[in-house]
């Protein structure tokens, strides 16, 4: 089987697949995507078992070549198409992964633009929208059978057919696998030149044969914690306050819980990683990796005083909530200086949207913008808010994705990969500070999220508002030109004043 085959565009099944399919009935089929580069949609036949099971968005297993990986169903089961390959020729689908749809039907053509505009496989995409779930892949390990097991506890000169100058290498391959089965590519690595032909005289002696292995799946996110295990006598610990204030702190935290996770430690203690590790030497503390919850609570929502809108905000939420109640598409730049109240005007509209029984999505460009601007949003709407981005654990992740993906939480916020939130009926998107470059990932799939926001607006007939005091060149020009609306907010709520800007000329100045 050639890379070139592999790897040439929209290849069919048969194209990569070496001999006939299965022995399901031959009929219907469906079009897998795969989170391969530069590969298209492959056919495969459903077989008798999953007939009626299955449905576009699904995940499922499916062979590639020597290879088992997770697909994704990209179309409806239909016949095959004339002319293309017998359906008794092609592969079966060997299962299922989910019970229903991983993506919605308004995501799989999202997708499928995002690969064909930013030239990326369609599985690429679809991989890049479902965050927290792992894909399956086969691996094939090479492993010693029962009868290799016994050779192997020989010595070299007592096996069977040794050739002469192979007795080291057949000896060292033995060894290496007596412990465990390896990859062929870690065996060739570690053991040098003619490690895959010895392999091969293995297997035909009966030694060693190929096991394929699943690996992947929904593993559970480990979490370190920290426990008090001893307490210093009070000299020492008079010493520690002396010489060492942040084990000593550390010391006075963990006396007051149980356990506590070192990443939250950290956070209330800037340092305390450190002392803790110093201090496990000494057997005062213990770490351990437990499986991570799926549902930590954040921290309760600050209260926030009711605001009066401005007349800038108010003539920009009258205008874009008329879209939103007319579920009509509309893209506008809300041009805002510093401080202005862009945030507030998101509120209002995404209230707005949730009053339609539509949903809404709020994009920030980094992290560190999160948390703020959660709190806002948790003060005013509650349980109903989700949070997407990449620093919550995997568990985490995919727990938030279910409760969107359920209409549990309507509104959505977070960075990059929240553009893919599983919003039913999107009603709003926001994308604050849209010049920034976080927007754009820098691998594949190389996507704008910005741009891609308003694809999906345009496609769902939502409202879409671009924030920014310092809006992108290419956003102003639109919006000068009129395919975005411009609306402005020039001044601060409550005439508070903007900070003072100051020239200073670095050549006169030392």
């Amino acid at each position: 089987m050639s890379a070139k085959r592999i790897y040439t565009l929209a290849p069919r099944a048969a194209d990569i697949e070496n001999g006939p399919g299965g022995t399901g009935a031959p009929g219907l089929c469906v079009e897998v995507a795969l989170n391969v580069p530069r590969m298209g949609p492959l056919t495969y036949r459903i077989p008798p078992g999953l007939a009626g099971a299955l449905s576009p968005g699904m995940r499922v297993m499916v062979p590639l070549g020597r290879r088992r990986m997770t697909g994704y169903v990209v179309s409806a089961p239909a016949s095959a198409k004339a002319g293309s390959q017998a359906p008794d020729t092609l592969k079966d689908v060997i299962r299922a992964l989910d019970e229903e749809p991983a993506l919605t039907e308004e995501l799989i053509g999202l997708t499928r633009w995002v690969s064909e505009y930013y030239c990326c496989s369609w599985g690429e995409a679809i991989r890049a929208a479902l965050p927290g779930v792992r894909e399956r892949k086969s691996v094939d390990r090479v492993r010693l059978t029962g009868e290799g097991v016994r050779e192997a506890a020989l010595e070299p000169a007592g096996l069977p057919g040794l050739e002469a100058g192979d007795a080291s290498l057949r000896a060292r391959l033995l060894h290496s696998l007596k412990g465990r089965p390896q990859r062929m590519d870690a065996l060739a690595k570690s053991l040098g030149r003619g490690t895959r032909g010895e392999v091969g005289r293995l297997i035909e002696a009966g030694l060693a044969e190929i096991a394929t292995e699943e690996e992947g799946g929904s593993a559970p996110a480990l979490v370190r914690w920290v426990r008090l295990a001893d307490v210093p006598e009070t000299d020492e610990r008079e010493k520690l306050a002396r010489r060492a204030p942040r084990q000593e702190a550390a010391l006075a935290l963990l006396e007051k819980t149980d356990r506590i996770m070192v990443r939250e430690l950290e956070r209330l203690l800037p340092g305390a990683r450190a002392a803790c590790a110093a201090m496990e030497k000494k057997g005062w503390v213990a770490f351990e990796d437990d499986v991570e919850e799926a549902g930590v609570d954040d921290p309760a929502p600050s209260e926030h005083a009711p605001v009066t809108l401005t007349a800038a905000q108010q003539a920009a939420f009258d205008a874009i909530s008329a879209d939103i109640r007319g579920g009509e598409y509309s893209s506008t730049l809300l041009h805002g200086v510093t401080g202005s109240g862009k945030t507030e005007v998101y509120i209002r509209l995404a209230e707005e949207a949730l009053r339609m029984d539509r949903g809404a999505l709020i994009l920030v460009p980094e992290i560190g913008l999160t948390p703020q601007l959660l709190d806002r949003f948790r003060a005013r709407f509650g349980d109903r808010v989700a949070c997407l981005h990449s620093a919550y654990p995997e568990k985490r992740r995919a727990a938030e994705w279910r409760r969107i993906r359920s209409g549990e939480a309507p509104l959505a916020l977070g960075t990059r990969s929240a553009l893919w939130a599983p919003i039913p009926r999107l009603g709003f998107i926001a994308v604050d500070e849209e010049h920034d470059a976080s927007y754009k990932q820098d691998e594949s799939p190389r996507y704008n999220a910005r741009d891609t926001a308003i694809v999906r607006a345009r496609r769902a007939g939502a409202a879409i508002v671009l924030g920014s005091a310092t809006p992108s060149l290419e956003s102003y020009a639109r919006a000068k030109e009129g395919s975005y609306r411009l609306m402005e907010l020039p001044a601060r709520p409550g005439g508070r004043p903007l900070p003072e800007v100051r020239l200073v000329d670095l050549r006169r100045e030392r």
